[in-house]
């Protein structure tokens, strides 16, 4: 009994790997613990295993298997990786890059270790396994690429917006006048437009069409800064056109369209319009002097093809003048007119502004109101010059569609232009030079004004001579005498076809200033009628 207990002792306190007559085998044991419990397709997979050699502590060959499979087990990834254990134990971290394994899709998985190694000549296996579980982020590579992308592409169309508005805006307030928005939505070029001349500050044509003209123009501005002549350019070309034009001038300054322009300063500036000098010209026409408001004219007498009657007011007061205005609207009126969409007649009224009360107007400033309504249905286009554009009421404003404001010093003017279009407008009309006006009609630019620089004048922008304006009135006055008298005689049965004829010369050539000719022919048609009895 004593032999057994001592046997039994020695067993537990020796190893049983030193005990006498065992030979000890390997037996290894694996831990598995994975480091990264969720994770990307993109990541690196992480886990902590550690071996233990149970029994011998010698160097021993294994061969590692790792496999990833789903919560169903079904494979994803295989992997072996031939090591080995020197001592007791061996503890590494094994990764694993996910991004190349096919079909890992988000949801729970396992890792499974595997270690193999051999005892007495048989393979023995040791197993552990851990859970981790992968998800699918929003923000994958591919997706943060396309928004880097996006990022940058918006960023550089942010930049490029805010450049440049601040080029514009600084180009704005350097310019000293405005664009237009669209050059397509301003008058363009076809076989019956005006040319008028450029639009400011660029080298583009600036046209305008004559039916526009029947809803009549008003062209506003201070003493000098070119409203006569800037209108004037409307009138050149219609007359080219062969649109006849009658003008009522205070200031006598229209009768310079009998004349070529010889003036040195406006022939200078041709080249700049792709003008020649050789294009100056004078425009036929005949000029009347109107000592009295009681006047009387018969307005289809003077509506030939490309011709300009000029009637000159110098000589009547402002009371006088209004009262002639009146006269002259309502002669219009009288006639009996075909209605027409074409521009047939251009009258011209200068100076308008003393038709206003202030200046002793009122009858005259009533029936121009009544001839911006009416005088459109018979093809007769208004063009009215004046100092200021506000005094004008809203009933005549409302039927001029064709507003032009030259350089002007008026506040209330200026007021008026940035109430209607904006501050950065207003500004800008006390810097115009002298020949650009702000141009506004609601059927072009948006209803937008726009700026146009006129053409300089084909005909001379100074009135002509006292001299040369007193033989056209006296030539011009006889030769109306002339026919009347042969219109008596053609009443009374007389054969007027020869002494007709001579008359039209003689008139030709005082409407080309010819008045050596004109003189000659007028001596002759005197003569003739002296022998008549009427």
């Amino acid at each position: 009994m004593p032999v057994l207990i001592a046997i039994g002792l020695l067993l537990i306190l020796c190893p049983i790997t030193h005990c006498q007559g065992l030979n000890p085998e390997p037996l290894l044991n694996i831990n598995l613990n994975t480091l990264s419990k969720e994770t990307t397709p993109q990541g690196i997979l992480k886990a902590h295993i550690s071996i233990l050699n149970v029994y011998d502590p010698k160097d021993i060959n294994i061969t590692m298997i790792y496999h990833i499979k789903t919560a169903n087990n079904e494979p994803r990834y295989n992997e072996t990786e031939p090591t080995n254990i020197k001592g007791p134990t061996k503890s590494y971290i094994k990764e694993i890059s996910l991004e190349n394994i096919t079909n890992l899709t988000a949801g729970n998985y396992y890792l499974l270790a595997i270690v193999q190694y051999e005892s007495n000549n048989i393979t023995k296996t040791a197993r552990a396994s851990s859970t981790f579980r992968v998800h699918i982020p929003f923000w994958t590579p591919e997706k943060t690429k396309i928004a880097i992308g996006i990022i940058a592409v918006l960023s550089l169309l942010i930049t490029t917006y805010y450049t440049y508005r601040w080029y514009k805006k600084r180009k704005l307030e350097k310019a000293r006048y405005l664009f237009p928005m669209n050059y397509k939505k301003l008058p363009h070029k076809d076989d019956r437009s005006l040319w008028l001349g450029k639009i400011a500050e660029t080298d583009i044509k600036a046209w305008y069409s004559p039916e526009d003209m029947t809803t009549h123009i008003l062209t506003a501005g201070a003493t000098g800064t070119g409203k006569s002549v800037s209108s004037s350019i409307f009138v050149e070309e219609a007359l080219k056109k062969g649109i006849p034009a009658v003008v009522f001038d205070p200031t006598v300054q229209w009768t310079g369209f009998v004349r070529a322009c010889k003036d040195p300063n406006l022939l200078g500036k041709y080249r700049e319009f792709n003008m020649k000098k050789e294009e100056a010209r004078p425009f036929r026409g005949l000029i009347y002097d109107v000592e009295t408001p009681d006047i009387k004219i018969q307005f289809k007498k003077y509506m030939n093809p490309g011709e300009i009657t000029v009637f000159c007011l110098a000589k009547l007061k402002p009371g006088e003048y209004d009262k002639a205005v009146e006269n002259i609207v309502n002669t219009i009126f009288h006639e009996k007119w075909e209605e027409s969409t074409d521009l047939k007649l251009i009258v011209v009224f200068d100076e308008v502004h003393r038709l206003l009360e202030k200046y002793g107007g009122k009858g005259g400033y009533i029936a121009l109101e009544k001839a911006c309504r009416e005088f459109r249905k018979w093809g007769i286009g208004l063009i009215m010059c004046s100092q200021v554009s506000t005094d004008f009421k809203e009933a005549v404003q409302g039927n001029i569609l064709t507003e032009i404001q030259l350089n002007t010093k008026s506040m209330e003017d200026i007021r008026k232009i940035e109430q209607k279009y904006g501050k950065d407008f207003a500004r800008r009309i006390s810097r115009e030079a002298v020949g650009v006006g702000m141009v506004q009609n609601p059927k072009y630019n948006d209803g937008k004004p726009w700026f146009i620089q006129f053409r300089p004048t084909l005909h001379s922008p100074h009135k002509i001579t006292e001299e040369e304006l007193e033989q056209y009135k006296s030539f011009a006055t006889t030769l109306d005498k002339i026919e009347n008298k042969i219109q008596k005689a053609k009443k009374h049965g007389t054969d007027t076809f020869d002494i007709e004829l001579e008359l039209k010369l003689a008139k030709n050539k005082l409407k080309e200033g010819r008045f050596k000719m004109a003189e000659i022919y007028i001596s002759s048609l005197k003569d003739r009628l002296r022998t008549w009895k009427i």
